[in-house]
């Protein structure tokens, strides 16, 4: 179906309050274009959700009730539909995260970052930290790290959900997860500032870079079980070394709840932790491919 079909489809679903804008001119990357949204909005509310989401009647009232008494909000993300094995793990990944690394960090009172899927803010706040950064590859990381640096807390609602589809293959994963690692790595000298904010900042700075954290670990815990007979005469050492690391990667394998795993999840997350955020950091050229989320779509 072309793009001419697709937006005269759209013309005659859409309800009689929505707007469908484009961009003469696109730059800015994804920064880009959510900031021209946001210099044509005129609400008091701004939501940000990715193409494929998909929320309830009354998403927008769940969000307003929390944004009465927040300034920003992270939204629950869950991956709605799973069609193959990838997609019922991704979603067993993305339920754990989300238990984990959004709502076990905010019952701790460690620094929430938005997820650039499921956002909501005020539009006031938003525009007083000046807005999205544009060329970011990760900007919804940066722009979590500048309001902790800021002193706004993003507060992470587990009761107003927004459903999202699982990338199709394992191609599409790796290159999704090594665009997060590059933003990442790319974000390093300024998300260590966070640090100075003690010792909340400075587990908020390690969050930041946890695709680098993660890789590095790992790695660390095979070379050490590997060289272990080398610098100690106990079996047990080597065995206990690279018995962790097979533990480590097992985690990473498993589909939360359920017996399901698999051994290329630890094996393509590592790897293209490893190779995005080392390209971030080094700064190389960047090309943006949007992931695909269904059989047969390429752009």
């Amino acid at each position: 179906m072309t793009k001419k079909k697709d937006l005269e489809n759209y013309r005659l679903s859409r309800p009689p309050n929505f707007k469908l804008v484009r961009r003469d001119l696109p730059r800015g990357r994804k920064a880009g274009a959510l900031n021209y949204g946001v210099s044509l909005a005129k609400g008091d509310i701004l939501v940000f959700l990715d193409a494929e989401a998909r929320v309830d009647p009354d998403f927008l009232v769940g969000v307003s009730h929390h944004l009465a008494r927040s300034p920003a909000l992270s939204l629950r993300l869950r991956v709605r539909d799973p069609k193959n094995k990838l997609q019922r793990l991704y979603s067993g990944i993305t339920e754990f995260s989300m238990n984990s690394l959004f709502r076990g960090r905010y019952l701790k009172g460690l620094p929430v970052f938005p997820n650039g899927s499921a956002f909501a803010i005020r539009s006031k706040v938003l525009r007083d930290v000046g807005g999205w950064k544009e060329g970011i590859v990760a900007e919804d990381l940066e722009i979590g790290i500048r309001l902790y640096m800021e002193g706004v807390d993003v507060e992470y609602v587990d009761d107003v959900i927004v459903e999202t589809l699982a990338p199709y293959s394992w191609k599409d994963l790796f290159i999704q997860l090594k665009r997060w690692a590059y933003g990442s790595g790319q974000l390093l000298p300024y998300s260590l500032q966070m640090a100075k904010k003690g010792l909340r900042g400075i587990e908020g700075a390690i969050y930041a870079n946890q695709w680098g954290v993660y890789p590095v670990f790992l790695v660390v815990l095979l070379i050490a079980g590997l060289l272990s007979p080398l610098f100690f005469s106990s079996v047990y050492t080597w065995i206990g070394s690279l018995s962790l690391f097979l533990i480590s990667t097992l985690v990473f394998s498993v589909r939360s709840n359920t017996k399901e795993y698999d051994i290329r999840i630890p094996t393509l997350m590592i790897s293209a932790f490893i190779i995005g955020y080392i390209s971030g950091l080094m700064k190389t050229g960047f090309n943006w491919k949007v992931t695909p989320k269904k059989r047969g779509i390429r752009r």
